[in-house]
């Protein structure tokens, strides 16, 4: 049987992308970006929900998205292998962080965004 655990995600970009070197001298680049959902729940109220995603890349790859320069509040879209760790937070309440191994992504910065221009497709 095939497990297909793909999926594409898009949001603003919490913080400025950086490459950083793992302690085996892997390079690796973490982008965390927000994804924003709202819903009217079963008694007609507005819900919102912010989903944090941890998407990353390795080697070449994460030199290419590092130099990119991309900065908070960007637009991502990034499309890879999902992975979901639960734990439990500092109330000790259960939560969980969404990973994503990136295959491809997409952005636009802040500044193309607001001159109505198109941006990068990668």
């Amino acid at each position: 049987m095939n497990v297909f655990d793909n999926a594409t995600f898009a949001g603003n970009v919490g913080k400025d992308v950086v490459l950083r070197e793992t302690p085996n001298g892997k390079k690796v680049t973490e982008v965390s970006f927000a994804v924003d959902r709202s819903y009217t729940d079963k008694d007609g109220k507005k819900v919102e929900r912010t989903q944090w995603v941890r998407a990353s890349l390795f080697d070449e790859r994460a030199e290419t998205l590092a130099n990119l320069n991309i900065k908070a509040g960007d637009f991502f879209i990034g499309n890879g292998t999902v992975e979901v760790q639960a734990f439990l937070n500092k109330n000790s309440q259960p939560e969980a962080s969404l990973s994503l191994k990136l295959e491809s992504y997409r952005f636009r910065t802040k500044a193309v965004a607001d001159s109505g221009s198109e941006g990068n497709d990668l």
